[in-house]
């Protein structure tokens, strides 16, 4: 009886564990030469409105251009461009962008993102990265 206790409620912890992690952004250590970290996330903040942001930090000496881009998945399972930001770090180490988009019609949105490293002008690597999908 002390046995089947024991495991009922060692079950009953792992479940707990599981069913209470919160969602979380998730921040992307990538392996690469430029890029320490990455970071994209969507939000709907009402009406139709989709909060997109992106956040990319660069190991020192390193420069980048960031492009993000906000998707709607089709009912094929493709992903459509619905709107797009660019921006370059000519001087700073972190580029971070935060935009907002009001989409027409419900269906499953992301952020999809591309970071171009440069050194001394140099093009060094590409590195894409993509934030989970909200369904509106």
């Amino acid at each position: 009886m002390k046995r089947y206790i024991g495991v009922l409620l060692c079950i009953t912890v792992l479940i707990t564990c599981f069913v209470a992690l919160p969602s979380l952004a998730l921040t992307v250590s990538p392996q690469s030469m430029a890029i320490e970290t990455t970071q994209a996330e969507i939000h709907h903040i009402g009406n139709g409105i989709m909060s997109c942001y992106s956040r990319v930090t660069l190991w020192q000496g390193y420069r980048a251009n960031l492009e993000m881009t906000l998707q709607k998945k089709n009912s094929n399972g493709t992903w459509s461009d619905i709107a797009s930001w660019q921006d370059y770090s000519s001087t700073k180490q972190i580029i971070v962008m935060n935009y907002n988009y009001q989409v027409n019609t419900k269906g499953k949105y992301r952020v999809r993102c591309v970071v171009f490293a440069y050194e001394g002008g140099s093009y060094v690597e590409r590195i894409p990265f993509i934030s989970s999908e909200l369904t509106y």
